[in-house]
């Protein structure tokens, strides 16, 4: 048993699931199997894929005002199993496990198994934030399907608890302070930014929609080959892409995204379940940068930058009282993240599905992946139903594939 202070990330996670009285903050999906498994085949395979990830066991803490996660052993849980007669059903119950089945305390996590009208039995996952990020959701749908296929499969964990440990070393090093430095230069330039979407900066949270597009073979062949050929980052020229076309519809000069980046090293930690992401504002300078490329570049530095000072407790810092009065108020508005392994997963009898919220505190998300279609990149965007039209998001999604195929076709940014 250990207890360890959060990380920077989960604070904010934290903060933002109490800030609202709900878990907004949480991961909901789906395995959906192409093959018949019974319930008892699921449980054990589930059982031997989480038992030995320290995660399952945690529990969050708050003490003398600060939080801290608990690793407990793992406790050996029954997977219920519920048939339901319809999708609303499912649905419904959906919703009464993120009301009543987790919390930011001791339920960080629920599991069932169920089947819809007599269908193929699937699993569905919730997870409050804290414990979970998009890539510990694709780690652990692909060793339950190994399991499935190999009941022998052996399946151990890198601890999370190792990543809290070097993260509570790393406050009391000297690097702590000079990454100090950086995000205190980082903080002016952010705070130099224009709200993206100015009118809606206090609204906390509103309903949303999903509109999800998957390109064609052609498409991801040609980005990605593009890519490999010119040293170019598929998610970085995306999100330069995207910029380029709000900056014309908006108007808007200077702005931020956060783009979440990976922050597991080594073999380890790329072998373990937890909240390693962080998501920081990457700065789109239209008044500086006159051509997409010279923007490409700039994203290219800040990824690294970010990458270099990525442990600093920016979070608490950025959303602070200090910083406020200092700066003025930060506000995220627009979320882009990318999960593409680009290759053939080497287990793929299920198709994963993600289920959202009914709102969100965001007007805009942007998930780019290729776990439904590995041969292809599925583009969701959720947003808040009364500030933007569907019509509206076909058309940004219709440009950005447009530009996309512009860049390739004339070998080189315009």
């Amino acid at each position: 048993m250990s207890i360890l202070p959060i990380c920077d990330e989960q604070q904010y996670i934290f903060d933002v699931n109490e800030a609202i009285g709900s878990i907004p903050m949480k991961i909901s999906y789906s395995m959906e199997f192409l093959s018949s498994f019974s319930p008892e085949e699921l449980s054990f395979a589930i059982d031997q894929c989480i038992k030995t990830a320290d995660v399952f066991g945690a529990r969050c803490l708050t003490m003398d005002g600060r939080q801290y996660m608990e690793f407990l052993p793992y406790q050996k849980q029954d997977i219920p199993i519920f048939d339901f007669s319809t999708e609303e059903e499912y649905h419904l119950f959906c919703k009464e496990v993120w009301a009543t089945k987790i919390n930011n305390r001791e339920k960080l996590y629920y599991i069932f198994i169920y089947s819809i009208a007599g269908s193929c039995y699937g699993i569905h996952f919730s997870f409050n934030h804290l414990i979970f990020d998009g890539i510990s959701i694709l780690m652990l749908t692909d060793k339950i399907q190994k399991v499935l296929l190999l009941k022998d499969e052996e399946v151990k964990w890198h601890p999370f608890s190792k990543y809290l440990e070097n993260i509570k070393k790393y406050y009391e090093s000297e690097k702590y302070f000079t990454d100090k430095e950086f995000w205190e230069d980082r903080f002016l330039e952010i705070s130099n930014s224009d709200y993206l979407f100015h009118d809606v900066i206090d609204i906390d949270e509103s309903a949303i929609k999903e509109l999800t597009f998957q390109t064609s073979k052609k498409i991801k062949d040609d980005l990605f080959e593009y890519c490999s050929k010119n040293n170019i980052s598929p998610p970085n020229l995306i999100a330069t892409v995207l910029a380029q076309i709000i900056n014309i519809k908006t108007g808007c000069k200077r702005f931020y995204f956060e783009i979440p980046i990976g922050n597991r090293l080594g073999t380890n930690e790329k072998n373990s379940l937890g909240v390693y992401e962080i998501g920081p504002p990457f700065i789109f300078d239209f008044t500086k940068y006159n051509n997409i490329f010279e923007l490409y570049q700039s994203v290219r530095k800040q990824s690294v930058d970010y990458y270099k000072h990525r442990n600093f407790d920016w979070n608490t810092k950025i959303f602070s009282e200090e910083y406020e009065k200092k700066y003025g108020k930060y506000i995220p508005q627009f979320s882009f993240s990318y999960f593409c392994t680009n290759q053939k997963p080497s287990v793929s009898f299920a198709t994963l599905k993600h289920h959202n919220c009914e709102t969100d505190f965001l007007p805009m998300t942007l998930h780019i992946t290729d776990y439904l279609n590995w041969e292809t990149i599925g583009f969701s965007y959720i947003y808040w139903e009364n500030y933007f039209t569907d019509e509206e998001v076909i058309e940004i999604h219709k440009e950005i594939e447009a530009s996309i195929a512009t860049i390739i076709n004339t070998k080189g940014f315009s």
